[in-house]
């Protein structure tokens, strides 16, 4: 039986353990917090489980909160310049997805892992640690970019551009009024995204207030020194300004608890997959290790549970062979060819809403208010970011659409 250490229980690393111990592999899962200080600890960016993702979990019996857990069947999109030119546009997507405080994910999931029969470690490790660990396993993946983990994976220069970082803020709340039921609201401006998410927290249904801004923005809040209670406040008072619309449904919101809210820096990079350890051991770099995209595309679970996806079924075909730096080397290239979509699809979007879009992108996003196939077209997209980044890459979609001919 082949034994496999997982670092990071986070959506990539959980999903690929409980896909090799269903498997019959012997896995080890490696985490810095326990279940508990996961579940009532620090919140993470806003994520959405979009519908193929939903149902790779669902096939690994991974769907805990059906029917609990608020499904998202469209969003309601607001963009453009301010004054006339501005712009909404609804649409449906062609089938459910779902919204999760990613703490609840994380924890149940970890227990889970363990009471499946997973081994699961309570400890942090530094990397003259994983040296020594790496030692005794057949494959060692590191599934966490943050700290000194994410540095023995250099920065890919051939693979990395131009990145749109932000800094996201997120609070968990209760009491959002009169919010449409299922669908997340979403602003597009100049300085970043606004969002208001339907979603499941610790302590039941709720929502997520996400702010996605550029470094220096108005939304960027991550150099004022302020308190939970105090940063949701700005938080209401920047939809105050930038998203009345919104502010009505949120101005009575209150944190689900003292941890709901948080400021996080998410940045863009590609770097390589292999890590090579002080020994000289390597270990494969997995999901945010190796490319992280900025969240305004709402793509960081589609990207954890494609890549997951992938090392497991590349795992699983390798058999009995050795791990060795070429393994590694074509297993995320397999990837890559979704995660690179994913990438442009970013671009895209933030190019929009920086005005830096070719015309036909934005021309495909102001159809959106006055075509409605064209907006659950785009919409329902982004669940496969290859097929959205074809449809903007070209005037090719928008002119099919016209002519009726349609994708």
């Amino acid at each position: 039986m082949r034994r496999i250490l997982v670092v990071g229980a986070g959506q990539s690393g959980l999903y690929l353990a409980h896909g090799l111990l269903a498997l019959g592999y012997d896995v080890t899962l490696l985490t810095a917090r326990t279940s508990s200080e996961i579940r009532y600890g620090k919140v993470a960016v806003t994520q959405l489980t979009f519908p193929t993702a939903l149902s790779h979990e669902r096939a690994l019996n991974l769907d805990f909160w059906k029917g609990r857990a608020p499904s998202i069947d469209g969003m309601i999109v607001e963009a453009g310049p301010r004054g006339a030119g501005r712009f909404s546009f609804a649409g449906a997507f062609h089938s459910s997805g779902v919204s999760m405080d990613r703490r609840v994910k994380m924890a149940d999931w970890l227990e889970a892992f363990e009471d499946r029969g997973g081994k699961v470690v309570v400890h942090g490790v530094t990397v003259t640690d994983l040296d020594y660990l790496a030692g005794m396993f057949d494959l060692t993946i590191v599934a966490t970019g943050h700290g000194e983990l994410g540095q023995i994976f250099d920065i890919d220069r051939t693979r990395s551009r131009r990145g749109r970082p932000r800094v996201a803020v997120d609070a968990f709340v209760y009491g959002v009024e009169e919010h449409r039921e299922n669908t997340l609201d979403m602003g597009f401006y100049a300085f970043g995204s606004m969002f208001v998410v339907p979603s499941y927290t610790p302590y039941g249904p709720g929502h997520s207030l996400a702010l996605f801004g550029k470094p220096g923005s108005p939304l960027d809040l991550s150099g004022e020194r302020l308190n939970p209670v105090q940063l949701h406040a700005r938080v209401l008072d920047l939809f105050y300004l930038h998203a009345p619309h919104l502010y009505e449904q949120v101005r009575r919101s209150e944190l689900v608890d003292g941890q709901s809210v948080g400021i996080e820096y998410a940045d863009t990079y590609v770097r390589d997959p292999v890590g090579v350890l002080p020994s000289g051991r390597t270990v494969l770099g997995m999901a945010d290790s190796v490319l992280s995209v900025t969240p305004i595309a709402l793509q960081g679970w589609n990207n954890s549970t494609m890549c997951a996806r992938t090392y497991l079924e590349r795992i699983v075909a390798h058999g009995d062979a050795p791990f060795d730096t070429a393994f590694m080397r074509d297993t995320f290239d397999e990837y890559w060819a979704f995660g690179q979509q994913a990438i442009l699809i970013a671009d895209h979007i933030g190019g929009v809403i920086e005005g830096e879009a070719p015309p036909h992108v934005a021309e495909i996003l102001t159809e959106c208010a006055r075509n409605q196939t064209v907006a659950d077209d785009i919409l329902s997209a982004l669940d496969d970011p290859p097929l959205l980044a074809r449809m903007l890459a070209t005037p090719d979609y928008l002119e099919g659409v016209r002519a009726g001919t349609g994708v």
